[in-house]
């Protein structure tokens, strides 16, 4: 993984999710409290982004830094009964104690809920 992104990079994509989106500049500048000049640059790749300002392209278009920042999506877990029950007779004896002890937890608590 390159760990050198450029701002130019960066700025493109933030363009295509801005337009796959339909918006202006001046809608993303609204939702992420920026000037439209600013935004202009981020996506032209003239400027580079802040901490709070990839936090807040992120949350504008429910985007990973991942994606922003290396192009890449964050794999999505799929949890699955079948994945649990072929899992659970490879833990080792600690961690199936602790995982029995968190089961009968959330049974007491449903048992307290349903009072």
């Amino acid at each position: 993984m390159n760990y050198m992104t450029s701002a130019t990079e960066i700025g493109k994509r933030m363009r295509g999710c801005r337009k796959s989106c339909g918006l202006t500049q001046a809608e993303v500048a609204e939702r992420m409290d920026l000037s439209i000049n600013y935004v202009s640059d981020l996506e032209n790749g003239k400027k580079n982004m802040s901490m709070l300002t990839i936090a807040s392209l992120c949350k504008c278009f429910d985007k990973s830094a991942d994606y922003f920042l290396f192009g890449v999506e964050p794999e999505e877990t799929t949890i699955t009964m079948e994945g649990i029950l072929e899992f659970i007779p490879t833990m080792p004896c600690d961690q199936l104690e602790r995982l029995q002890a968190y089961i009968n937890s959330l049974l007491a608590l449903k048992k307290e809920l349903s009072n």
